[in-house]
């Protein structure tokens, strides 16, 4: 597993600095999602001020708008990047394989896993990976401001949460095995089109 990431991790290697930009902007577009809820609240509380927490409102969904904005930018750019490094390095392997492995595997085959698999992999480096920080980072704030507004309540989610993520991995099974269908078809279609 160990030798997996640390390979996963070379693809990424010429990506430092755009994987660190697009983590900031991401952690800059959580805080201030989770700034509006806050920004409502103290507006349906104030009894004055009324008009500065309106503007606020206004500038921080409209800061929040724009940093979304490039951090889907960045979050494309480095996955249509990552895509294409293992494009190339596949096209190079591809190459220097012997005619008879071609001779014993589909042309189909080979066009669906590899296709499948370069868009799984990029996912997974590219938006999964990046997703985890300003998800988690979301959550503990989150649980923060919940435990200052409602201790019990926080304590009955975090009871039922666990729960749902069960039932959760229950219902991505079967669509595991639909996606393992989905590739052995569409590799038929394309021996079909070969």
């Amino acid at each position: 597993m160990r030798y997996i990431v640390l390979r996963a991790l070379e693809f990424v290697r010429h990506l430092r600095i755009r994987i660190i930009v697009t983590q900031f902007l991401m952690v800059l577009a959580s805080l201030l999602g989770l700034a509006m809820p806050l920004i409502l609240g103290m507006i349906f509380d104030a009894k004055h001020e009324l008009s500065f927490l309106l503007g606020l409102l206004i500038v921080t969904g409209t800061v929040a708008t724009v940093v979304n904005y490039f951090k889907s930018l960045m979050i494309g750019s480095v996955g249509n990047d990552i895509a294409l490094t293992l494009r190339n390095n596949l096209y190079e392997k591809l190459q220097k394989l012997p005619q008879s492995f071609y001779a014993k595997k589909n042309t189909g085959d080979i066009l669906s896993t590899v296709i499948n698999d370069i868009n799984l992999f990029k996912d997974a480096l590219s938006t999964g990976v990046l997703y985890i920080g300003e998800m988690l980072l979301s959550f503990i704030v989150v649980m923060i401001i919940m435990l200052v507004i409602d201790p019990v309540l926080t304590w009955i989610l975090l009871i039922v949460l666990p729960l749902t993520l069960f039932v959760s991995r229950l219902v991505s099974k079967p669509v595991d095995g639909v996606s393992k269908v989905t590739q052995m078809q569409l590799s038929e279609i394309t021996n079909v089109l070969n």
